[in-house]
């Protein structure tokens, strides 16, 4: 024990290794901030919106005896909110670039859900500031610098030999690699502890997850330190090569990733289907009214006994436009949808960051399948609604002003995704490390070995 305390305080004394904890600390501690403050605003909008609307809800008790439901659907808004996870404030995902809080009315739904701003999906690579990018690329970069360049350093003030002679070097290597990915995971922890106390984070099996996919993916680094340290370069040599791989990791592969969704997914498709939707709704007024009225009543036959159309405008026909542009898009919606679920590129696999902000965005319900899940639910809902007014509008049926209170209310909450596929995934990589780096150590132990005995390699790889 008293050699791992010497250890452990001649890290401390490290000029270098304090300023790059400070700083990594502060980076940890703006990142939370950042979020928390995201995750705050994101969700005392989404309670003011549905304040707002339930005001209005209530303003058309009256109003609709009087004015008929044909206004009522045209003029009330309802809102469709996706509420933030508390989990959102550290890991924001791509929450950020989809849009949560709507307003829906009882018109086409793919004419309004889809009005976003259009998105660059080169520049949502990286992500927001928030405790997830902080751990998925600055950190490998801390660990990196306080640990493969140690050997380097012993090697270049001449202490390596005596150390070499006074202990075992790999118990020594090892040692002070445990020392570090302990002061690491320590920091780390204290920090994820103190940010869930600030977001009032439920302290559940997730939270669990989320320290043990932070345990896993720091012990991948530490292998990736550990293999360069085997390499035996001096000090410049050995970060030049793990940097080489956290630039593989960190850049390379989530860019070919990007590049292979980009091939599959058509990401500003929702602006395609709201001008289709649109422009067929248009349309519409100058066409046969009835062909399309009666077009639609033979699609939907459950509406064939109403009355038939009056004058100039009729709310009905009005409304099954509407519903029929709607149905000429859902085709695309749905094309749409799946391939926004796609994470399956092969690119992912092979970049553990792109795994570990995946999971932390699954837990956070901040990742693509949770918007394309909000979506969904938010046409499922559209449909309810639909079928709550229709009624009024096609079988003239009396409305009473409590009626009001009986429209759908939109309510979504995202499906656990399951965690163990990634754990599984960190922990085989650390195994393929610690392997490697069994065989390179015994490889250069029997490198030294030969000549003591006397025995030339080429020899006795040829016997």
């Amino acid at each position: 024990m008293k050699l791992w305390w010497l250890e452990t305080r001649l890290l401390l004394k490290n000029r270098a290794v304090r300023w790059l904890g400070a700083a990594y600390l502060v980076m940890m501690m703006l990142a939370v901030g950042v979020g928390y403050a995201r995750f705050q605003g994101d969700d005392v909008a989404g309670e003011a919106l549905k304040t707002r609307m339930a005001a209005e809800q209530a303003a058309w008790r009256h109003k609709v005896v009087a004015q008929g439901p044909g206004s009522a659907g045209y003029y009330l808004f309802l809102p469709a909110v996706f509420a933030p996870s508390p989990w959102s404030a550290l890991f924001g995902g791509e929450r950020a670039s989809h849009l949560t809080q709507q307003r829906v009315r009882l018109l086409a739904v793919h004419g309004q859900i889809h009005g976003g701003p259009i998105r660059n999906p080169e520049l949502a690579v990286i992500g927001d500031l928030d405790l997830g990018f902080v751990w998925a690329y600055l950190l490998p970069l801390l660990i990196g610098l306080i640990s493969v360049t140690f050997v380097a350093d012993d090697r270049r003030r001449g202490r390596w030999s005596m150390l070499q002679a006074l202990t075992d070097p790999v118990g020594l290597v090892l040692r002070r690699l445990l020392i570090r990915f302990g002061s690491v995971l320590l920091l780390n922890s204290a920090l994820l502890v103190a940010a869930a106390f600030v977001a009032a984070l439920p302290w559940e099996t997730r939270l669990g997850v989320v320290w043990l996919l932070l345990v896993l993916y720091q012990a991948f680094w530490f292998c990736v330190a550990a293999l360069v340290l085997q390499l035996g370069r001096n000090a410049h040599q050995s970060i030049l090569v793990y940097v080489a791989v956290w630039v593989l990791s960190v850049w390379l592969v989530p860019a070919l990733h990007t590049m292979s969704k980009l091939e599959t997914e058509h990401f500003n498709q929702g602006v395609e289907m709201l001008v289709l939707q649109r422009q067929d709704m248009n349309d519409s007024w100058d066409r046969d009214k009835q062909a399309d009225f009666d077009a639609f009543l033979a699609t939907y036959p459950q509406w064939a006994e109403t009355s038939p159309l009056v004058g100039r405008f009729n709310w009905k026909w009005y409304y099954a436009m509407q519903k029929a542009s709607d149905d000429k898009v859902n085709h695309l919606f749905e094309a749409y949808t799946a391939a926004r679920e796609h994470t399956g590129s092969p690119w992912r696999l092979l970049s553990p960051t792109l795994v570990l902000q995946g999971a932390l965005e699954d837990l956070a319900d901040t990742s693509a399948r949770d918007q394309v899940a909000y979506l969904r639910e938010l046409v499922a809902w559209h449909r309810e609604k639909q079928a709550f007014w229709f009624p009024y509008l096609f079988n003239d049926k009396p409305f009473a002003p409590d009626d009001i209170n009986r429209i759908p209310a939109f309510a979504f909450q995202p499906d656990d995704a399951p965690t163990t596929g990634t754990l599984g995934y960190l922990a085989g990589l650390i195994l393929v490390a610690g392997l490697v780096g069994t065989l390179q150590h015994l490889r250069a132990r029997r490198a030294r070995t030969l000549p003591k005995l006397g025995i030339q390699r080429d020899a006795s790889v040829g016997a």
